[in-house]
Protein backbone atom coordinates (compact mmCIF):
# COMPACT_ATOMS: atom_id res chain seq x y z
CA UNK A 1 0.00 0.00 0.00
CA UNK A 2 3.15 2.35 0.68
CA UNK A 3 3.83 2.05 -2.71
CA UNK A 4 0.67 2.16 -4.17
CA UNK A 5 0.43 5.56 -2.34
CA UNK A 6 3.62 7.15 -3.33
CA UNK A 7 2.83 6.23 -7.41
CA UNK A 8 -0.06 7.77 -6.75
CA UNK A 9 1.11 11.16 -4.80
CA UNK A 10 -0.80 10.80 -1.84
CA UNK A 11 -0.21 9.66 1.52
CA UNK A 12 -0.62 6.38 2.94
CA UNK A 13 -3.03 8.01 5.36
CA UNK A 14 -4.97 9.08 2.37
CA UNK A 15 -5.02 5.69 0.66
CA UNK A 16 -6.34 3.55 3.68
CA UNK A 17 -9.48 6.49 4.00
CA UNK A 18 -10.85 5.17 0.54
CA UNK A 19 -9.37 1.35 0.77
CA UNK A 20 -9.01 -0.67 4.12
CA UNK A 21 -6.52 -3.04 2.40
CA UNK A 22 -4.51 -3.78 -0.57
CA UNK A 23 -7.05 -6.63 -1.35
CA UNK A 24 -10.00 -4.25 -1.36
CA UNK A 25 -8.18 -1.87 -3.86
CA UNK A 26 -7.36 -4.39 -5.60
CA UNK A 27 -11.02 -5.45 -6.36
CA UNK A 28 -11.98 -1.90 -7.25
CA UNK A 29 -9.34 -1.76 -9.96
CA UNK A 30 -10.61 -4.93 -11.25
CA UNK A 31 -14.04 -3.61 -11.14
CA UNK A 32 -12.61 -0.39 -12.72
CA UNK A 33 -10.45 -2.46 -15.63
CA UNK A 34 -14.22 -4.23 -16.47
CA UNK A 35 -16.25 -1.23 -16.29
CA UNK A 36 -13.79 0.53 -18.43
CA UNK A 37 -13.02 -2.06 -20.85
CA UNK A 38 -16.52 -2.68 -21.14
CA UNK A 39 -17.18 0.98 -21.83
CA UNK A 40 -14.58 1.12 -25.14
CA UNK A 41 -15.99 -1.90 -26.30
CA UNK A 42 -19.39 -0.38 -26.70
CA UNK A 43 -18.18 2.63 -27.92
CA UNK A 44 -16.17 0.95 -30.72
CA UNK A 45 -19.16 -0.25 -32.56
CA UNK A 46 -18.27 -3.01 -33.57
CA UNK A 47 -21.02 -4.70 -35.10
CA UNK A 48 -20.96 -1.89 -37.39
CA UNK A 49 -17.43 -1.95 -39.24
CA UNK A 50 -16.08 -4.59 -41.30
CA UNK A 51 -14.45 -7.05 -39.33
CA UNK A 52 -10.69 -6.06 -40.03
CA UNK A 53 -11.97 -3.16 -38.51
CA UNK A 54 -13.92 -4.34 -35.18
CA UNK A 55 -11.13 -6.75 -34.70
CA UNK A 56 -8.09 -3.66 -35.03
CA UNK A 57 -10.96 -1.61 -32.92
CA UNK A 58 -11.62 -4.62 -30.28
CA UNK A 59 -7.92 -4.81 -29.38
CA UNK A 60 -7.36 -1.20 -29.31
CA UNK A 61 -10.28 -1.22 -26.72
CA UNK A 62 -8.26 -4.02 -24.54
CA UNK A 63 -4.72 -2.75 -25.36
CA UNK A 64 -5.73 0.91 -23.49
CA UNK A 65 -7.77 -0.94 -20.54
CA UNK A 66 -4.85 -3.25 -20.04
CA UNK A 67 -1.92 -0.83 -20.20
CA UNK A 68 -3.64 1.26 -17.72
CA UNK A 69 -4.38 -1.74 -15.50
CA UNK A 70 -1.33 -3.91 -15.74
CA UNK A 71 -1.76 -4.96 -11.86
CA UNK A 72 -4.82 -6.86 -12.62
CA UNK A 73 -3.86 -9.30 -15.23
CA UNK A 74 -0.81 -9.82 -12.81
CA UNK A 75 -3.82 -11.02 -9.85
CA UNK A 76 -6.84 -11.94 -11.76
CA UNK A 77 -8.23 -13.74 -8.79
CA UNK A 78 -9.81 -10.04 -7.40
CA UNK A 79 -11.88 -10.28 -10.89
CA UNK A 80 -15.28 -10.93 -10.66
CA UNK A 81 -15.17 -13.45 -13.62
CA UNK A 82 -18.64 -13.72 -14.34
CA UNK A 83 -18.96 -10.16 -14.77
CA UNK A 84 -16.26 -10.00 -17.01
CA UNK A 85 -16.84 -12.76 -18.94
CA UNK A 86 -20.32 -10.92 -19.72
CA UNK A 87 -18.89 -7.65 -20.17
CA UNK A 88 -16.03 -7.94 -21.79
CA UNK A 89 -15.17 -11.94 -23.07
CA UNK A 90 -19.10 -12.11 -24.54
CA UNK A 91 -18.20 -8.77 -27.41
CA UNK A 92 -14.91 -10.42 -27.77
CA UNK A 93 -16.68 -13.80 -29.18
CA UNK A 94 -19.33 -12.09 -31.29
CA UNK A 95 -16.55 -10.16 -32.90
CA UNK A 96 -14.18 -13.89 -33.56
CA UNK A 97 -17.44 -15.96 -34.70
CA UNK A 98 -18.38 -13.19 -37.14
CA UNK A 99 -14.88 -13.00 -38.65
CA UNK A 100 -15.29 -17.24 -38.41
CA UNK A 101 -18.60 -16.65 -40.24
CA UNK A 102 -17.82 -14.69 -43.02
CA UNK A 103 -15.04 -16.38 -43.79
CA UNK A 104 -11.99 -13.63 -42.55
CA UNK A 105 -10.94 -16.12 -39.86
CA UNK A 106 -10.24 -19.68 -39.97
CA UNK A 107 -12.87 -22.48 -39.22
CA UNK A 108 -11.00 -25.06 -39.06
CA UNK A 109 -10.01 -23.29 -35.61
CA UNK A 110 -12.42 -23.83 -32.15
CA UNK A 111 -13.66 -20.14 -31.75
CA UNK A 112 -12.21 -21.27 -27.82
CA UNK A 113 -8.70 -21.77 -29.18
CA UNK A 114 -9.06 -18.60 -32.08
CA UNK A 115 -9.56 -16.42 -28.59
CA UNK A 116 -6.75 -17.94 -26.41
CA UNK A 117 -4.25 -16.94 -29.91
CA UNK A 118 -5.81 -13.58 -29.91
CA UNK A 119 -5.64 -12.86 -26.21
CA UNK A 120 -1.91 -14.42 -25.99
CA UNK A 121 -1.11 -11.70 -28.81
CA UNK A 122 -2.72 -8.98 -26.68
CA UNK A 123 -1.03 -10.42 -23.92
CA UNK A 124 2.77 -10.13 -25.50
CA UNK A 125 1.84 -6.98 -27.05
CA UNK A 126 1.00 -5.56 -23.43
CA UNK A 127 4.02 -6.56 -22.46
CA UNK A 128 6.11 -4.57 -24.79
CA UNK A 129 4.23 -1.83 -24.24
CA UNK A 130 5.49 -2.05 -20.23
CA UNK A 131 8.90 -2.49 -21.13
CA UNK A 132 8.80 0.59 -23.81
CA UNK A 133 9.10 -1.37 -27.00
CA UNK A 134 5.89 -0.19 -28.20
CA UNK A 135 3.47 2.38 -27.97
CA UNK A 136 -0.03 2.04 -27.70
CA UNK A 137 -1.16 2.04 -31.58
CA UNK A 138 2.39 0.34 -32.47
CA UNK A 139 1.25 -2.65 -30.39
CA UNK A 140 -2.57 -2.32 -31.21
CA UNK A 141 -1.82 -2.56 -35.11
CA UNK A 142 1.02 -5.43 -34.68
CA UNK A 143 -1.92 -7.65 -32.50
CA UNK A 144 -4.34 -7.08 -35.39
CA UNK A 145 -1.98 -7.61 -38.36
CA UNK A 146 -0.12 -10.67 -36.81
CA UNK A 147 -3.70 -12.15 -36.22
CA UNK A 148 -5.06 -11.52 -39.27
CA UNK A 149 -2.31 -12.33 -41.50
CA UNK A 150 0.33 -13.93 -39.43
CA UNK A 151 4.21 -12.96 -39.50
CA UNK A 152 4.62 -14.03 -43.19
CA UNK A 153 5.25 -11.23 -45.16
CA UNK A 154 4.30 -12.48 -48.56
CA UNK A 155 0.69 -12.65 -50.14
CA UNK A 156 1.45 -15.77 -52.04
CA UNK A 157 2.42 -17.48 -48.95
CA UNK A 158 -0.82 -16.21 -47.15
CA UNK A 159 -2.40 -17.33 -49.99
CA UNK A 160 -0.85 -21.15 -50.34
CA UNK A 161 -1.35 -21.23 -47.03
CA UNK A 162 -5.21 -20.51 -46.83
CA UNK A 163 -5.29 -23.05 -49.61
CA UNK A 164 -3.93 -25.80 -48.33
Amino acid sequence: MADVAEGAGVGRATLYRYFSSRDELLRALSAAAVEETSARLQAADLEGVALPEALARMTRALMASGAKYAVIVEEPEYLDVADMERRVGAPIREVLQRGVTEGFLRADLTLDLLEQLWRGLVGGSLRSMRAGDLGLEGASAAVTSMFLTGAVNDAEVHAGMARG
